[in-house]
């Protein structure tokens, strides 16, 4: 609603034949220097397509110029990481509250595994004597390996310990949603989600040593960029 009566304000007396391609970029280029990020200038511009649009399919207008207006590239990744103390205070609530989920933790924090790979990963998947487990089909659709450090290798015998019967490493669980939320409120943590482990386990790996390209293979990412 409140996006419609921004546009009613820049355009609610002219006719809609009337407004330009250059128009529009420039009004939220006036957005853009008042701070207004390129997500919500991309809704305006939606939305100001969208009603052309629908003129267009019902014969009133002949042209849709918000389709010729850029679109502004959003970048949604959250660069939040896991401080030392943070990891600390983390582990002392879960081992309050859920000790049968510090494996997971521990898991995804010395993986970086995402949260899909992590929860479908299966028994057949750990290569217990080269210390090693394969993710079968990553994001980009390609198989990776990913080393398994003591912590890691200690997380999968508890996993193991706890679910003997699963085919699953994590049981059979669809997501951390459960108790993650809650273990962050305990300690104190805002901010941050499931995903920021993996953020974490990808700048402790640049933070000991290891080239970028190494990072994204390990990563699952198909480009250096990411």
């Amino acid at each position: 609603v409140y996006n419609g009566k921004r546009l009613l304000e820049w355009f609610g007396n002219r006719p809609a034949d009337g407004i330009t391609p250059q128009e529009i970029e420039a009004r939220l280029d006036g957005l853009a220097r008042d701070g207004r990020k390129p997500a919500t200038l991309n809704r305006y511009r939606a939305l100001l397509s969208m009603v052309y649009s629908f003129a267009v399919r019902n014969g009133k207008l002949q042209h849709n110029p918000a389709r010729l207006v850029r679109r502004r590239r959003e970048n949604n990744m959250r660069t939040r990481f896991l401080a030392r103390d943070e990891e600390a205070k983390l582990v002392a609530a879960i081992r309050s509250k859920w000790p049968e989920r510090e494996p997971d933790f521990v898991l995804s924090l010395h993986t970086g595994l995402r949260l899909s790979e992590q929860y479908r990963l299966e028994w057949t998947d750990i290569d217990w004597e080269r210390r090693m487990l394969t993710v079968a089909q990553s994001k980009n659709g390609h198989v990776r390996h990913v080393p398994l450090d003591g912590a890691a290798l200690d997380a999968l015998h508890r996993l193991q310990a706890l679910y003997p019967d699963s085919p699953f490493v994590c049981g059979g669980w669809k997501t951390p949603k459960e108790w993650f939320g809650m273990a962050l409120r305990a300690a104190g943590i805002g901010g941050f989600t499931w995903h920021c482990l993996r953020h974490t386990y990808a700048s402790r790996l640049v933070m000991s040593g290891a080239d970028i390209r190494t990072v994204a293979e390990l990563l699952g990412h198909r480009t250096l960029q990411m």
